[in-house]
């Protein structure tokens, strides 16, 4: 039976060979399969040089594509190659694949009624299988330190695919709005908001959705997030189009019937309820539940490190005999609801904050006084002056079409909980700084419930070359 080589490129580059891990000994090796698996085609050797080590020689250039293709052999085998003393390919005899030439086909009815008719019941199963093959951007994390015109050729490879994918969300979104399929057509259009949050015509789709639904606190929520997102990043408002569309529902809500006074919630409890339903389709529905059913998911088994966090009470209280925790929500609640959860890439560590998350809805869904988990990603802190509640309201926004009033309110008044992941994804200068802004915002906010995400050597560079540690 032949080998079969998977390639898989929409988010952090993956290859395996009948199934098993392939570990590559340079990342040029990965950039050379990724290159010659999205192109397809046959490239001179003269190119590949050039493209992979601009900076040597010509002599040193094809030296180093030799010993990279030699490594390549070494783990995948000859036969997925061609080669010849001009041209390096990957062979069309071969059973090889790569992630983004499928999802394209899949996307292809898509791709092909944009601006046309909508998509047929058979023809929105296949783009949704072609989105379903998106677990991030092009080479999520993936760049080479010396190859500039590489890096370029992935962006723009990223830049495009995202289009694609974009137009394929719009097409879904579209689909099952007029399936009368509600929730499924917003939990696609938040998708589709995601490839660019200040797209208008996401927006308004989304508020047609969600007023289809009768969902009137989300239609106001869209709104009101786009008209901050809009003010906050270029200092304008919405179109007149969407304006008009928005006073359009509020008048339709005008019209029919309200509930009877039993059955009333307050805008407060709309507005939770809210939040609670974007979490769960954002994170429990459309990550942890598909990795639950899958038969290879498995259980982290948990260990309490305690000195990897500043505890105040340290001195009186016997931190470092805690036993270890069943779960993430055990874990959790023998923190004292301050949590900081390290491991090595890949060992799953952003699950286990979803994990939590999904634990800490349904005490937020039974217990009306609980506060809500949000997840929001650190890596977009770096850089900024922002303190950690002024960036979580902004980021409320940008996410979640939480309006800035609103999310400064929960925030305030801890109807939130902030699960903070990506502390490892922004340099090291700005790790030790987001660490100490975690810290003043705790203690300025008379210390409320947090879980902090990241990688274990990041955070143990940054406590020993900074003196950064998280205080919990």
């Amino acid at each position: 039976m032949p080998d079969t080589l998977t390639i898989s490129l929409m988010g952090s580059p993956r290859i395996t060979l009948n199934g098993r891990p392939c570990a590559f000994s340079s990342a040029k090796a990965i950039a050379l399969l990724a290159y010659l698996a999205v192109s397809g085609m046959r490239h001179e050797r003269a190119e590949l040089a050039a493209l992979l080590w601009p900076e040597s020689d010509n002599k040193r250039a094809r030296g180093a594509l030799r010993y990279t293709l030699s490594t390549i052999k070494k783990e995948i085998g000859a036969e997925f190659l061609l080669v010849d003393r001009r041209h390096i390919g990957l062979s069309d005899q071969a059973d090889w694949g790569v992630d983004v030439h499928e999802m394209r086909r899949l996307l292809a009815p898509a791709l092909a009624r944009d601006s046309g008719a909508g998509l047929t019941a058979g023809q929105s199963q296949d783009v949704a299988e072609g989105i379903d093959l998106c677990r991030g951007e092009f080479l999520q994390g993936f760049t080479l330190r010396d190859a500039g015109n590489f890096n370029d050729w992935a962006a723009i490879q990223g830049d495009a695919l995202q289009r694609d994918l974009a137009v394929g969300l719009r097409q879904l979104t579209i689909y099952h709005h007029e399936q009368a399929q509600w929730d499924t057509a917003v939990a696609y259009g938040h998708r589709w908001l995601q490839c660019d949050p200040l797209h208008e015509p996401a927006h308004c789709q989304l508020m047609q959705s969600y007023a289809a639904a009768a969902q009137w606190t989300a239609v106001h929520h869209q709104y009101q997030s786009l008209v901050d997102l809009l003010d906050e990043e270029l200092g304008v408002p919405p179109q007149p189009e969407t304006d008009a569309l928005y006073q359009q529902l509020c008048q339709q809500r005008a019209t029919i019937a309200p509930a009877a006074p039993g059955a009333r919630q307050t805008q407060a409890q709309r507005s939770r309820h809210v939040l609670i339903q974007k979490m769960r389709r954002f994170w429990v529905e459309d990550r942890l539940e598909p990795l639950q059913a899958d038969g290879r998911f498995l259980r982290l088994k948990l260990q309490f490190a305690n000195e990897a966090i500043n505890h105040p009470w340290a001195d009186v209280l016997d931190i470092h005999n805690t036993p270890d925790a069943a779960n993430v929500m055990d874990a959790f609640q023998a923190g004292d609801h301050a949590l900081l959860i390290l491991g090595a890439p890949g060992a799953g560590k952003t699950i286990s904050l979803i994990e939590l998350a999904h634990s800490l809805l349904q005490t937020a869904v039974q217990d009306e006084t609980a506060p809500v988990p949000v997840i929001l990603n650190l890596s977009s802190w770096a850089g900024t002056q922002d303190s950690i509640a002024q960036w979580a309201v902004k980021e409320l926004v940008a996410q979640y079409q939480i309006p800035r009033r609103a999310g400064r309110d929960w925030l305030a008044h801890d109807h939130i909980l902030l699960l903070l992941d990506g502390l490892d994804e922004m340099p090291l200068a700005d790790q030790m700084a987001c660490i100490r802004a975690i810290n003043t915002f705790r203690q300025t906010q008379g210390l409320p419930d947090v879980a902090v995400c990241c990688r274990q050597e990041a955070y143990e560079t940054a406590v020993a070359l900074g003196g950064a540690q998280l205080q919990l």
